[in-house]
């Protein structure tokens, strides 16, 4: 009897290494595709991060166009030139919205121009143009 055990216990052997192998190939398998799936998301994340930083510098762009924009209504200065005095505000510590009241300060003293398209002129003693 002991014989018969032992060839009934290695064949049940041969099967469960068997089953075994299946399941440890079906395992790789799904490691592989869970791998792929994830190396996937990271690249569409990636992408997602670098497109998300473009749109931010879009919005940058036209945020800035809106604030120089409406600086110049304000003021009346031109873009160009509130462009400039908004690098050198910055420069000084100094922040975007400073540029009109110095403006209107330089304007009360003769310093800035009236507008763009007009030559510089100073003020008289009694605050008339000249």
């Amino acid at each position: 009897m002991s014989a018969s055990a032992k060839a009934v216990f290695e064949a049940d052997s041969w099967k469960l290494d068997a089953a075994l192998l299946r399941i440890q190939g079906s395992m790789l398998r799904l490691q592989r595709g869970v791998a792929g799936v994830f190396v996937a998301f990271k690249s569409l994340q990636i992408a997602g991060q670098v497109i998300g930083a473009q749109f931010d510098q879009v919005k940058q762009a036209f945020d800035l166009g809106g604030e120089l924009n409406d600086l110049r209504a304000r003021t009346g200065i031109a873009v160009g030139d509130i462009a400039v005095l908004r690098q050198e505000f910055s420069n000084a510590g100094k922040s975007a919205e400073d540029v009109g009241p110095a403006n209107m300060r330089m304007r009360g003293t003769g310093m800035a121009k009236e507008s763009v398209h007009e030559p510089q002129r100073a003020r008289s003693a009694d605050g008339r143009w000249l």
